[in-house]
């Protein structure tokens, strides 16, 4: 079975998003727009994706693109869908709408609409009418609606990105979101047989990111996975599967290191590793006075959002920027909300993401 993919990414990472998946189906992948990339595959990549990645946040399965002049339009294009090869009669479901441009109705008003033709349709072929269920679904239906043209797809992740890996004992009042770590660590061009040191480590995030990508551990502590709920697949091959991949898992010895002003959060971090099952050496250290003599280093710098004064954080960003620059290392990763109180000597690429509301950039940093 040919599927159509559609899958959600952090707006700004598409790129490092597509060279994942394509590793993962060795298919083609292609930007459908900021935030989402589309591929095609098999049946199993739904579980492969869903188990593997560390880059995207849902993986959905598109059962319609096309455009619209009106929100009626919608409603009749989705009734023609066959629910009966989706859904079964007991199952209940949900459906999630996002918007992006000017219409003359609401994300509510798109969710009404689907949710009703869903069931229409099903009605017609089965004489049963389906149940939602808006708080514990079985299934989850999501529309992108963005200026005059939508996207239909049921949802193979659930109702929690994948970016919840489930290793998170520690919870730092910042925590860098697991997936822009991953991308971080891909953007470095970060190996094995390579040091890597994250000086402003916090919980920990980007090191855990980078040994787990080394070391090839899967999503291993994610049960809730809404690919369980499609009937037409095959999960006794997804147990067959996942076997197989967590058999070939080898927990590497590496040289990766984080450190951090305060021993509360080195604390966390080891806890975190723990959790997660990777081997990363945590410390308590300045990140502008310890040496910085690694091959590659990543780091997500404070915004002053939570910790302080504007003069705080430039201090902070010029003593970090003076010590970086003592020391001998291949490239430096830096997300930041504040790139104008950065003095770098030379910035290699610089990349715009969205992270939650606030706007940011990666920095990539080369000698």
């Amino acid at each position: 079975m040919n599927i159509e993919f559609l899958a959600t990414t952090t707006p700004g990472l598409e790129r490092v998003a597509i060279r994942e998946v394509e590793e993962i189906t060795q298919n083609k992948a292609k930007v459908e727009h900021r935030g989402m990339i589309t591929f095609k595959g098999r049946e199993e990549d739904i579980f492969r994706l869903n188990y593997l990645s560390k880059s995207l946040h849902r993986v959905l399965m598109l059962l319609l693109r096309d455009s619209f002049s009106s929100i009626r339009d919608i409603y009749k294009k989705v009734f023609e869908i066959n629910f009966a090869e989706i859904i079964r009669p007991e199952q209940r479901y949900a459906v999630r709408a996002e918007r992006h441009g000017e219409h003359s109705f609401t994300s509510q008003n798109v969710e009404r609409e689907v949710g009703q033709a869903i069931i229409d349709s099903f009605k017609k072929r089965k004489n049963v009418r389906l149940k939602v269920d808006l708080e514990n679904p079985d299934l989850i239906f999501r529309v992108h609606v963005r200026d005059k043209n939508f996207w239909f797809a049921v949802d193979t992740t659930g109702e929690d990105s994948l970016h919840k890996r489930g290793y998170r004992i520690y919870q730092h009042p910042a925590s860098l979101r697991s997936t822009i770590a991953y991308c971080m660590v891909r953007l470095s061009q970060w190996n094995e047989k390579e040091s890597l040191i994250d000086p402003m480590c916090g919980s920990g995030t980007i090191c855990i990111e980078a040994g787990l990508f080394a070391s090839k551990i899967p999503n291993w502590f994610r049960q809730n996975f809404a690919f369980w709920n499609l009937s037409f697949l095959d999960t006794d091959f997804f147990v067959r599967l996942k076997r197989d991949i967590d058999s070939k898992v080898q927990v590497k010895d590496l040289d990766i290191q984080g450190c951090d002003l305060f021993e509360k959060h080195v604390k966390g971090a080891k806890e975190n590793a723990n959790k997660a099952g990777i081997k990363v050496k945590f410390f308590k250290a300045d990140a502008t006075r310890i040496p910085l003599n690694y091959d590659k280093i990543v780091t997500n710098m404070p915004y002053g959002v939570r910790i302080g004064s504007r003069k705080i954080i430039e201090k902070l960003y010029k003593q970090f920027i003076l010590n970086l620059y003592r020391y001998n290392w291949k490239k430096t990763v830096v997300l930041t909300a504040r790139v104008d109180l950065l003095p770098i000597e030379k910035i290699e690429k610089r990349i715009d993401i969205t992270y939650g509301k606030l706007p940011a950039s990666i920095l990539i940093i080369d000698r």
